[in-house]
């Protein structure tokens, strides 16, 4: 009988090599390079395609730049050969769909135009309590606010780690408590140095987060008409990308899910097999014997 502590080494022992299995496959340097070509045979597809965007004059100009995407994409990545056609279709039709709102937009007022929308959803969205858009988060404001956004969560990391670092040394050990005492409590004076440190941080997020509607309409009104077509071009490539990122990393666990399964059938070799069946038999033979049966 297997004793509850090997079969629990058993398990860890076949969790290790799991995990160990699933680093080597995607490490490996084959996987990675087909991973990279789809990548590269989507930026190379979009500049060919860029254009198109530039002659949409209506909205239903989109049937026919719909058509010509979806033709276009297909016949560019199925060579690669990593994704199969249908992976390959639904990557360019998830992100139609998704992007069907600004393309309508784009066809419409154009790609100032289209920029002017995204900033005026971002403004309604920092007004609502509850709003379904993070006004931080939204493309527009990456794109055109990096620096600002990345000084703001600098402060936000400093904040959270002052109130951290405020929490622990307010721990003390009772007095009438047996537990070992805590040695990283803050003095009074170092708490209060603190204290006011992240009450100084916490009003210079708050003055940052009031200025970031002003900031984000004056970097607005000063895009150029290239720069412009430049930043919606470039968000909704990254939105395309994203969701071929999305669709390989789902291959990627198909492949680990698949090498896992044959690890389950085959791990065990077949002399080991043997041995057991060998084993049983002998065992079944004496249970036969003892019965009277031979």
């Amino acid at each position: 009988m297997v004793s509850k502590d090997a079969s629990y080494f058993q398990f860890a022992e076949i969790v290790t090599a799991k995990r160990e299995l699933k680093h080597l496959i995607e490490s490996d340097a084959g996987l990675q390079a087909a991973e990279a070509a789809v990548t590269t045979a989507i930026e190379q597809w979009w500049k060919s395609e860029e254009p198109s965007f530039d002659d949409l004059k209506t909205v239903a100009d989109l049937v026919d730049l719909r058509k010509e995407l979806i033709t276009t994409f297909e016949t560019t990545l199925r060579p690669v050969g990593l994704l199969d056609r249908f992976t390959v279709s639904g990557i360019v039709a998830a992100w139609w769909g998704a992007s069907l709102p600004d393309l309508k937009a784009l066809a419409t007022h154009g790609y100032q135009g289209l920029i002017s929308a995204w900033v005026a959803t971002v403004l309604d969205a920092l007004e609502e309590d509850k709003a379904k858009v993070d006004p931080l988060d939204h493309k527009v404001a990456r794109a055109l606010l990096p620096e600002y956004l990345g000084s703001l969560a600098t402060l936000e990391s400093e904040a959270a780690e002052l109130e951290g670092t405020i929490k622990a040394g307010m721990a003390s050990g009772d007095e009438d408590d047996d537990s070992e005492p805590v040695e990283d409590v803050l003095s009074p004076a170092e708490l209060k140095q603190l204290k006011t440190k992240l009450a100084a941080v916490k009003r210079q997020v708050k003055a940052d987060k009031g200025n970031f509607a002003r900031h984000l309409v004056q970097a607005s009104d000063a895009l150029t008409a290239p720069a412009a077509r430049e930043l919606v071009l470039s968000a909704l490539q990254r939105d395309l990308l994203a969701e071929a990122g999305d669709r390989v990393v789902r291959h990627r666990r198909m492949v680990v899910a698949a090498f896992e399964t044959w690890w389950d059938k085959y791990e065990t070799p077949l002399s080991a097999l043997e041995f057991k069946r060998d084993a049983s038999s002998a065992r079944l033979a004496g249970f036969l014997k003892d019965l009277g049966y031979e």
